[in-house]
């Protein structure tokens, strides 16, 4: 049973928001490091605050996103559109271990 709620490998949303996240993956690494090491006046203002932690929001919505995207099997060439094989690949993955921590609020 397919859910209709999940994104397709091939769906048009789904590569604008991985590359959405590939954007703010690369501000955040560039970014974490100089606010941890230089401490500069600008990471200690409120807006800057709001700034990382809607960050670390969006990351959290990108686990959310990739738990209910269709993933490809390579063996059979077809789209796995079930929940709990999506759930299960993606809970068993490195990435979701590198999602969850980027998730965090380290500054």
């Amino acid at each position: 049973m397919t859910a209709s709620y999940i994104f397709s490998v091939k769906s048009q949303f789904k590569m604008y928001w991985e590359l959405f996240i590939i954007g703010l993956a690369l501000i955040n690494s560039l970014d974490l490091p100089l606010s941890i090491a230089m401490k500069p006046p600008y990471s200690q203002t409120s807006y800057y605050q709001i700034f990382t932690l809607s960050f670390d929001t969006l990351f959290l919505f990108d686990i959310i996103f990739t738990f209910r995207s269709a993933k490809f099997n390579i063996m059979t060439g077809e789209e796995v559109k079930e929940p709990k094989q999506i759930a299960k690949k993606y809970l068993f993955s490195a990435r979701f271990v590198f999602d969850v921590l980027s998730c965090m609020p380290w500054n």
